[in-house]
């Protein structure tokens, strides 16, 4: 064994001397602190948006930072009321043959090229 670990697991050396540094309540500690909050906000939030289903969790990949922490906080309802609204000010302006929804919010001329391909198939 070296000199070190030796001296490391008889409490004296180096290391010990900062663990014993860290325990006072030193800047180690809240380093530490603060990297256990971190992880914590961290797994709440993964947590959180595991438990979406897939219209909720694109939903909530299309907001800003404030709104994707506001959307995980509402519960099943809540978040269902905030899509809803954000389907209305979103209205569906064409529907495809196969059931696609275009919104206001698409592309313009994805719209148009979808319309003239489904008018082409029309008998």
């Amino acid at each position: 064994m070296s000199a070190a670990v030796q001296a490391s697991s008889r409490g004296t050396g180096a290391g010990a001397d900062a663990h014993r540094r860290n325990v006072d309540g030193t800047a180690g500690d809240q380093a530490v602190e603060k990297r256990l909050e971190n992880l914590e906000d961290e797994l709440r939030i993964a947590k959180a948006y595991g438990s979406l289903n897939d219209v909720e969790k694109s939903h909530y990949n299309s907001l800003d930072d404030d709104g994707k922490s506001g959307f995980l906080k509402l519960d099943a309802e809540g978040r269902g009321n905030a899509i809803e609204k954000a389907k209305g000010d979103d209205p569906v302006v064409y529907t495809a043959e196969d059931g696609t929804e275009f919104r206001k919010s698409d592309d313009p001329r994805v719209i148009v090229e979808v319309r003239t391909t489904g008018q082409q198939r029309a008998p």
